[in-house]
């Protein structure tokens, strides 16, 4: 089973792996490692509707660069990542 065990960086792994499983899903292989890549899954089409609604950038007000969404996302995401590599 993928659970958590505090102070068990060992027992976390599989929970781990589960969750870069999820993020996986959200991003897909054709996104690249920063990215910049031709996505075709969520964060791709977040990062192309942000331009067209001018929700792009960190303060959700821009038409370039990476999806406001997309990097709330991310954040907690890896707030996630470091709860589940602390054990907790």
């Amino acid at each position: 089973d993928a659970k958590c065990v505090p102070d068990c960086l060992d027992c976390s792994g599989r929970a781990m792996k589960h969750w870069d499983e999820g993020w996986a899903f959200y991003a897909g292989s054709l996104e690249g490692v920063d990215g910049s890549g031709s996505g075709k899954l969520l964060y791709a089409l977040a990062d192309k509707r942000c331009k067209d609604f001018g929700t792009c950038g960190r303060n959700n007000d821009a038409v370039e660069g990476t999806s406001w969404v997309n990097l709330e996302i991310l954040d907690l995401y890896n707030n996630g990542l470091q709860y589940l590599y602390l054990g907790l």
